[in-house]
């Protein structure tokens, strides 16, 4: 299917549209259900839009932490990507030394890096 440009799946937005089709629907208060990654959206709707939601089931859910509860940023995919082309060859062998392999690296690493 196609999609505006710059029109971007994150759960804020999955909650968004739920919320704007429940409002076409004149449904003002809903319970929510959501199982795995749906758990991780209902819980995102539920923290968005918590007058519209009666109850929430959750089962087996995803991701139920509130990283923007926890002061944390949004960014957005275009930053991310922009990031992910400034790196290169050294940047990220460099992450790699510094977050695996205990500080011990050695040269059979180098075609991971």
């Amino acid at each position: 299917s196609s999609m505006p440009r710059h029109y971007q799946f994150t759960f804020d937005q999955l909650a968004a549209n739920t919320k704007a089709l429940l409002k076409k629907l004149g449904i003002d208060e809903a319970t929510v259900m959501g199982h795995s990654m749906g758990g991780m959206l209902a819980t995102q709707f539920a923290l968005q839009y918590p007058g519209t939601t009666r109850h929430l089931v959750l089962l087996n859910p995803i991701g139920l932490e509130d990283w923007r509860g926890m002061g944390v940023p949004y960014v957005s995919i275009d930053t991310i990507y922009s990031s992910e082309l400034e790196k290169d060859y050294e940047s990220i062998k460099a992450y790699q030394k510094s977050s695996y392999y205990d500080g011990d690296w050695k040269q059979r690493y180098e075609p991971w890096a």
